[in-house]
């Protein structure tokens, strides 16, 4: 029970940032670059998908749990320039550069199966200058290699940050209010950079 109990943890700690280590040995982690977030939503005309890029992510624990995953807004790519830019002057890119998640609370919402785990995430999304809490479920999986992967999807109404859904053709095209933001992140431990 014990080993069972110390396995959840520190799935949870190399996820999102909490584990039940000694203040004395920090646990430090960063997304790899096979990590993938992307948004899809639909218009009046068809359905769209802006995948991002790049995503960023740490993760710390050191007593008490902090993790951060962020998005540059020029790093969402719908396929289309034109489209680009009407997403990127919706959510106020130039003001806004960034999509940030930062993590307040993680729940295990089932028993582990293997190395499945299923979780509630809490915590403050930054998008266009508002910020708002969410809560959202996430699959988690311990890989072989050593690395987690954690997938989900997040609901959301552009309305609610503030965002009016982008239009093109003269008003003729215009994005519904609801997306979805999709993910699947791959986290490993890395070794703490420090400033000189």
């Amino acid at each position: 029970m014990l080993r069972y109990r110390f396995q959840i943890v520190v799935l949870l700690a190399a996820l999102l940032g909490a584990a039940a280590r000694p203040a004395e040995d920090p646990l430090h982690l960063a997304l790899l670059p096979e990590s993938r977030l992307w948004i899809e939503g639909t218009t009046n005309v068809d359905a769209f998908a802006c995948e991002a890029e790049t995503v960023y992510g740490i993760g710390t624990f050191d007593g008490i749990a902090a993790a951060e995953v962020a998005v540059p807004v020029a790093a969402l790519d719908c396929g289309k320039r034109r489209m680009n830019e009407d997403l990127y002057a919706a959510l106020r890119a130039e003001a806004h550069p960034e999509i940030r998640f930062r993590l307040t609370g993680i729940v295990l919402e089932a028993p582990a199966d293997g190395a499945d785990y299923r979780l509630r995430v809490s915590g403050r999304l930054a998008l266009a200058g508002a910020e708002r809490s969410v809560s959202l479920p996430v699959q988690a999986h311990r890989r072989a290699d050593g690395t987690y992967r954690a997938s989900g999807h997040l609901p959301l109404v552009m309305s609610d940050f503030g965002i009016d859904p982008p239009t093109a053709v003269l008003g003729l095209v215009r994005a519904h209010d609801r997306i979805t933001v999709r993910f699947d992140l791959v986290a490993a431990a890395r070794t703490p950079v420090f400033a000189h």
